[in-house]
């Protein structure tokens, strides 16, 4: 799948929200008001977050800076 734009908030199919937290993707089930977090293992800012057409799979995305030199 892919992600169009900087989205830091989506639903599933299954109406399970994901939003951004710094490195943190947090999982708010509203049917049963819950939530679950995953950590980024990079520990960077994420910036954009999406779910898979199933609602099986979540993929993230960073923007990183690259150093040029002139």
């Amino acid at each position: 799948f892919t992600i169009t734009s900087n989205t830091r908030l989506t639903q599933s199919p299954d109406g399970i929200i994901a939003y951004l937290a710094g490195c943190v993707i947090v999982l708010y089930d509203p049917s049963r008001q819950t939530q679950e977090f995953i950590i980024s293992p990079a520990r960077k800012t994420l910036t954009t977050v999406g779910f898979s057409h199933d609602g099986k799979l979540i993929a993230t995305g960073e923007v990183i800076q690259l150093n040029k030199s002139i």
